[in-house]
């Protein structure tokens, strides 16, 4: 009997994870597909990295990115459903607090972002020449539109939402970190020594920030508005790498960044840096304590939209 629970448990976890997985990686192919013939048009090779053509190739594919996973998320919901018996979390603009939830979270980005670029530019690792509106900033906002809209319903709505009621907060916080932190690899592969330190970095902060986000409201707005909001500010704003993609100019110019990579991040970009780490492990921890103090934590259900 007790063997037969593990096992029910187990295959549980796996389709819920599995379900999360298939959303990602169909809105990947989307987005590479997309970018492919983008590439095509605007340069005529037929097969190439799409990764490593920031724009217009990479801007395209994570706006097309961001539209197909809205669509496909909706779909998986129901199919979760039949699957596993959990719904995950509705997706939609008209929900109560939506409005109020993303435009929170999009201040709480551009503010966390902005804390770790100051910190850096007040150890002289980060130095502006000036500002310039670059082909980077829209770069920048397509990085945050395609991981805000496919990364937070995957790995929050469906992952962490379907794993909670089953195996708990914690578990769930950790479980669903630890694959959001490897799905990056991906991107990372050009960071070279730098890629542990920043997965581990995600996994450890970045998580905790959008677990917390999403247990706080019972929504996946105000992790939305955060995730875009820190990949726009990171690359669009001031033109910093993220999780190892290829970086342009964004609105701030500057000097390369130059200084230990433990506190800059490297060719990962600030999110292998301790700095960010040390930051989000703090707006994550409070968040979830937020979270704990609304009761969110006071049974083994997935946390009630918030009012």
């Amino acid at each position: 009997m007790y063997l037969d629970a593990i096992g029910g448990l187990m295959k549980y976890v796996v389709r819920v994870i599995g379900l999360g997985f298939l959303l990602q990686v169909a809105a990947s192919i989307v987005m590479v597909s997309v970018g492919t013939i983008v590439l095509n048009l605007t340069t005529g090779q037929e097969s190439a990295d799409v990764l490593a053509h920031p724009y217009p190739t990479l801007t395209v594919a994570m706006i097309a990115q961001a539209l197909i996973g809205v669509v496909l998320y909706r779909r998986i919901r129901r199919l979760a459903l039949r699957r596993v018996g959990y719904e995950p979390v509705a997706l939609s603009v008209s929900q109560p607090g939506a409005a109020r939830d993303l435009g929170v979270g999009l201040v709480l980005g551009l503010g966390f972002v902005g804390s770790i670029v100051a910190l850096l530019a007040v150890l002289g690792y980060y130095r502006p020449t000036g500002v310039d509106l670059a082909p980077g900033v829209l770069y920048g906002l397509a990085l945050g539109l395609g991981a805000a809209f496919v990364e937070e319903p995957a790995y929050r709505g469906i992952m962490l939402g379907g794993l909670t009621p089953r195996i708990g907060v914690v578990a769930a916080t950790a479980l669903s970190s630890v694959v959001f932190g490897l799905a990056h690899l991906v991107s990372a592969g050009g960071a070279g020594a730098d890629e542990l330190v920043g997965i581990l970095g995600i996994v450890v902060s970045s998580s905790l920030v959008f677990a917390g986000a999403y247990y706080l409201t019972g929504r996946l707005w105000l992790g939305i508005g955060i995730h875009l909001a820190w990949n726009f500010a990171m690359q669009g704003i001031f033109g910093l790498t993220v999780s190892g993609l290829p970086r342009m100019e964004g609105l701030v110019q500057h000097e390369p960044v130059s200084g230990p990579r433990l506190l800059t991040g490297g060719a990962f970009g600030p999110e292998g840096s301790i700095l960010l780490w040390l930051l989000g492990v703090g707006l994550g921890s409070t968040l979830m304590w937020l979270a704990w103090r609304k009761g969110r934590f006071a049974s083994p259900a997935a946390p009630t939209p918030s009012d």
